[in-house]
């Protein structure tokens, strides 16, 4: 990497820091925001020198994350955060979350080291591996990705724990303030999109709320250009190189080629019951399911196209494993399918 993982974590942290100030003094001004979720973090008044230190040095989020708002830092250390009167009086009983958080990391350890042995990663990079079918590159490339994220698994449970967030609707005890993964969303998920909002949950919602947010197009919602914008501004902070440009910029272009279908064909497989409302949605069975098959196995076949780079990083590495490996088929693919939603004007 080009900076440190505590680099990385203070500068994600402090440019959040940045716009909540910002965002503080224009309400102090009594000047309106762009959304409601810039309200709830601006930060109204500058902290003391303290306080300030004390966020950006906060032992529990400085080596692995995750990122957390000023707001919320300062409600655990004053206790505010904890005057919920069904707590009566008391600090919420985390041992077993934490518990759980930390059975959870050893569990997915252990699995990554066996993983890693088995089907070595950095093998899609060989001489013996681009000898290999094309059906078994793409294979072998996307299951070798599993002990990549068992990595992140690990080190994101293990920092998971102080993360009290309230009460849920059943009047129960939440602990995910903190949690910087949904391993069974990721490993479920359907786009792009779901991807990005449950793989390191709290970079993906600052590079959200502080950069896609703040580019607002001529209706008044974020455009493609914030999309494209935010990913290579997501590239950029992991470290200029290659692989994270190559990474970002065709997550970008997955995530933008799966919005425009979504947009054109989903409605022929779900009703919208109540207008007023359109995320209440009622499935047309059985087509509604041969949908969610056809949109996940979408993603998984994209996984190697757009995220092997990112652990190749070098330059060298990631053109050998597209020039002898998968052959640029997957760009070739990006290519067509933007070709027919011009043709199609999607």
């Amino acid at each position: 990497l080009d900076i440190s993982m505590v680099q990385m974590l203070l500068t994600m942290r402090l440019l959040a820091f940045a716009w909540n100030c910002h965002d503080g003094d224009r309400l102090n001004k009594k000047k309106a925001l762009g959304s409601p979720k810039f309200e709830v973090n601006a930060v109204r008044k500058l902290p003391t020198l303290l306080e300030y230190h004390g966020f950006t040095f906060n032992y529990t989020t400085l080596l692995a994350g995750p990122i957390l708002e000023y707001n919320h830092y300062i409600s655990v250390a004053d206790n505010s955060k904890f005057s919920d009167k069904r707590l009566k009086g008391k600090n919420p009983p985390g041992f077993f979350p934490a518990l759980w958080c930390l059975v959870q990391a050893v569990g997915m350890l252990t699995l990554q080291m066996w993983w890693v042995k088995t089907i070595p990663f950095m093998w899609v990079a060989s001489d013996e591996f681009m000898k290999l079918s094309l059906w078994y590159k793409y294979f072998y490339a996307w299951i070798s990705l599993f002990s990549v994220r068992l990595y992140y698994y690990f080190v994101w449970k293990l920092a998971d724990g102080l993360g009290f967030s309230g009460f849920d609707q059943d009047g129960k005890l939440e602990f995910n303030a903190a949690s910087n993964i949904d391993i069974y969303k990721v490993e479920t998920c359907q786009s792009f999109r779901d991807l990005a909002t449950y793989w390191n949950i709290h970079v993906g919602r600052t590079l959200k709320v502080y950069c896609y947010m703040r580019l607002p197009g001529k209706s008044g919602r974020p455009s493609t250009f914030a999309l494209y914008a935010t990913n290579v501004l997501s590239a950029i902070w992991h470290g200029l190189y290659p692989g994270y440009l190559f990474a970002f910029f065709f997550a970008a272009v997955s995530t933008d080629i799966s919005r425009r279908f979504r947009k054109r064909f989903r409605p022929y497989f779900v009703r919208c019951p109540d207008p007023s409302d359109p995320r209440k949605e009622e499935p047309i069975q059985p087509w509604k399911t041969f949908y969610d098959i056809f949109s996940f196995l979408s993603l998984q076949i994209t996984l190697p196209i757009n995220f092997i780079p990112f652990n190749l990083v070098k330059w060298e590495p990631i053109v050998y494993y597209f020039n002898d490996g998968l052959l640029w088929t997957g760009h070739i693919g990006y290519v067509v399918i933007f070709g027919l939603l011009f043709i199609l004007d999607i």
